[in-house]
């Protein structure tokens, strides 16, 4: 009964929130707030307009929240046939300037990004490139700049993933702060710190969908502790969802979170049901293993929307996941101490900048190989898809059955 009342309100939403019809090269002017903190990318200002992707010049530089008006001929990208990519390229970009109360100047959101900015610039003094942008891509959910030689050979290993903010980031800002607040505090005003940081650790990473989902399912799990409650992981995957879909009915389209729900659902239920010995070797193992269950899960959607595959993939997150914790612990620890002094921040740098130089070797070594044994696959159709999932969804009915009539 819950999942058919979720249906129609779902169906009653996404029949609200039709997608923008714009003709492609059609003028427009574009009224609307910037919605994520800009980023620079080359030598171009990447900035979010209530979904429109604006491609400006680096200077002026704009900040998130500001409300502006842009004017210019808009490139329209189909992804697929529900959503579409709206681009301006170089348009005009005027400020509006709004006369401010003092509430509005306390913003919770622009004093989370401040402090981001502020950790970025503290670590951009102690590491060099490509490793500080690639630390503040891991621990923050930063999009610096990044060399588009580097960005090439992330894509093309299947590794961009680890460059984002995702679960493991939630987890990790989650455990710390409850281990911190222990030591002042009760376990329930400690679970509830560590909410408040899932929240703030959100607006500050930009609210990508793989960090909203994440933040959802981390709060159902402090809510679970506080009340006394069990956790179950699938149904906080199944309620992050819910709740997104409802909010943003559209988002159901966006690959993004397709690959980040299918991603943490393989893990979930694909991951335990793999054994074998190529799965028990130290060090590998355990991340070829999450690493298979998660492309296993999201294979049709890579095959329908890109068409090939990278066999180097599996290899490749085998290889650099196991230093992320490491990155994540002694970056976070380096973030830190820059708050406090440079110099200290420059004695941990040497700490974190060994596992971040294994990470950038790795990939410019495999990242030429990948177009060369990559898998072209011909385009697939919504019925091979839908019969892909069908047939995984069977077999773990399965092997659930099988493993419960053991038990």
């Amino acid at each position: 009964m819950i999942f058919i009342c979720f249906c129609l309100i779902y169906i009653l939403r996404l029949h609200a929130s039709q997608p923008l019809n714009i003709p492609d090269q059609a003028a427009i002017r574009l009224t609307g707030r910037i919605i994520q903190q800009p980023y620079q990318r080359d030598s171009k200002q990447i900035i979010n307009v209530n979904g429109f992707l604006i491609k400006a010049d680096r200077f002026p530089a704009y900040f998130y929240g500001q409300k502006v008006v842009v004017t210019g001929k808009v490139q329209k990208r189909m992804i697929n046939r529900f959503a579409s990519q709206f681009s301006l390229y170089y348009p005009q970009i005027q400020v509006i300037d709004q006369t401010r109360t003092l509430i509005d100047k306390i913003n919770f959101g622009d004093l989370l990004l401040g402090f981001r900015k502020r950790l970025e610039e503290g670590l951009g003094q102690a590491l060099p490139e490509p490793q500080v942008s690639l630390l503040a891509g891991i621990l923050l959910g930063s999009r610096r700049d990044l060399p588009e030689k580097f960005m090439t050979n992330l894509r093309g290993t299947g590794t961009m993933h680890v460059i984002v903010a995702s679960g493991y980031n939630i987890s990790v800002v989650a455990g710390f702060l409850v281990g911190i607040l222990l030591l002042f505090f009760r376990r329930r005003s400690a679970v509830g710190g560590a909410f408040l940081g899932i929240v703030g650790y959100t607006i500050m990473a930009g609210g990508e969908p793989p960090v909203v989902r994440a933040a959802i399912m981390g709060s159902l799990t402090c809510l679970a502790q506080l009340l006394g409650r069990e956790k179950d992981v699938l149904a906080s995957l199944l309620f992050a969802a819910a709740i997104m879909l409802l909010v943003s009915p559209l988002i159901l389209f966006d690959i993004g979170f397709q690959l980040s729900f299918l991603a943490t659902a393989g893990i979930l239920l694909i991951e335990p049901l793999l054994t074998g010995k190529l799965f028990s070797l130290p060090l590998l193992g355990q991340d070829l293993k999450v690493t298979l269950a998660a492309q296993i899960a999201t294979l049709p959607i890579l095959v329908f929307n890109f068409g090939q595959i990278s066999l180097l993939s599996l290899l490749v997150n085998a290889l650099v996941l196991p230093v992320t914790p490491l990155i994540m612990g002694l970056g976070a620890v380096t973030a830190g101490l820059s708050l406090v002094s440079v110099a200290l921040a420059r004695v941990s740098a040497w700490l974190v900048w060994l596992p971040l130089t294994y990470f950038v070797k790795v990939i410019d070594w495999f990242g030429p190989w990948s177009q060369l044994v990559s898998l072209k696959l011909a385009s697939v159709s919504n019925w091979w898809v839908g019969g892909y999932y069908l047939g995984l969804s069977l077999w773990l009915w399965r092997q659930k059955r099988v493993s419960a009539s053991s038990a």
